[in-house]
């Protein structure tokens, strides 16, 4: 059959088992509930077919056009996506583990709720991707365009990201737990309430984002560019922030006891109530204006050139430390810890 034309055919619920469809014309085709496990159709044209709860484990869609198919709780385990289209599709729900979606095209599709457990989607295009709540775990997404993508709730623990673009994508309460986000791109990204707990997001580019309440406890923020980035409320505990870019960020209330900031720029940045102790710090760090000389009060030289901020108490940055708490902030960090 390879090659065939079957514009419009209702296959619904056939078994295409052993069948060569390489290159067939199934555009449209109504294709329910099929049953084509490791069947191959790399050149296939399924343009806006319906494979809702389809059977395609292991199957070779390699470039494949799916563009606009509904492909609703289908079946994809292990199969072979390399290059496909599927901009627009619906995905909804669906199984693709292990499935190897290399440079797929997964523009606007909608995978809300898809299990894509160890996925390979290297390069793959996902800007403007739907993919709330989906299982993206120990998945390699190593520099795919994730530009605007939705990834509320998304768990990515133990996920490759290292250089993929998520600039302005939404991660609120995402689960990025020991992910790997070196050199990703994650300006403006909103990250409110998200676990990076142990993620590695050295030499990341997290630019004016939006991490409060966030859990970077033991996050390597290595080289990070957080200029302008709002970390208010959000728990560092014993991050390494060494020689990161925090020009201008929001700090206010966050827990910093411990971290690493030899070398960081904190020129501008508001450190109101931040819990700086046993912070560690050196000659090359760059305090907001007026904090230097009593932040040097407090700490103590641990080897030449590096010390180490001893005792209880926070940033103090003049009258602001003596305001209450902001009551906005509080209710978004009980929201936080509620949902973990």
């Amino acid at each position: 059959m390879a090659g065939a034309q079957l514009v419009v055919s209702n296959l619904a619920r056939l078994s295409l088992l052993g069948e060569h469809l390489a290159d067939v014309n199934l555009a449209r085709a109504n294709l329910n509930g099929v049953i084509a496990m490791a069947v191959d159709l790399a050149r296939a044209d399924l343009t806006g077919a319906i494979l809702t709860d389809a059977h395609l484990s292991a199957a070779n869609l390699t470039r494949a056009d799916l563009t606009g198919a509904d492909l609703t709780r289908v079946d994809l385990t292990g199969a072979f996506l390399i290059r496909a289209d599927l901009t627009g599709a619906n995905l909804f729900d669906a199984f693709m583990g292990g499935a190897n979606l290399t440079r797929a095209n997964l523009t606007r599709v909608n995978l809300t709720g898809g299990y894509l457990h160890e996925a390979n989607l290297t390069s793959a295009f996902l800007d403007y991707a739907n993919l709330d709540n989906a299982n993206l775990t120990h998945a390699v997404l190593s520099g795919a365009d994730l530009t605007h993508a939705m990834l509320t709730r998304a768990d990515l623990t133990h996920a490759v990201l290292s250089g993929a673009n998520l600039t302005a994508s939404i991660l609120t309460g995402a689960n990025l737990n020991s992910a790997n986000l070196t050199r990703a791109i994650l300006s403006g990204a909103d990250l409110l309430c998200a676990d990076l707990a142990g993620a590695d997001l050295a030499d990341a580019d997290l630019d004016h984002a939006s991490l409060r309440g966030a859990n970077l406890v033991d996050a390597n923020l290595i080289r990070a560019d957080l200029a302008g980035a709002d970390l208010a409320g959000a728990d560092l505990a014993r991050a390494d922030l060494t020689d990161g870019h925090m020009i201008g960020a929001i700090l206010k209330e966050a827990d910093l006891t411990g971290a690493d900031l030899t070398g960081a720029d904190l020129t501008g940045a508001d450190l109101t109530r931040a819990d700086l102790v046993d912070v560690l710090w050196s000659g090359k760090t760059i305090w907001p204006d007026g904090l230097a000389e009593s932040i040097l009060a407090r700490s103590e030289e641990r080897e030449p050139g590096v010390w180490h901020i001893v005792g209880p108490g926070s940033a103090s940055q003049g009258p602001q430390s003596r305001c209450r708490p902001d009551d906005t902030l509080a209710l978004r960090l009980y929201w936080c810890r509620w949902r973990r």
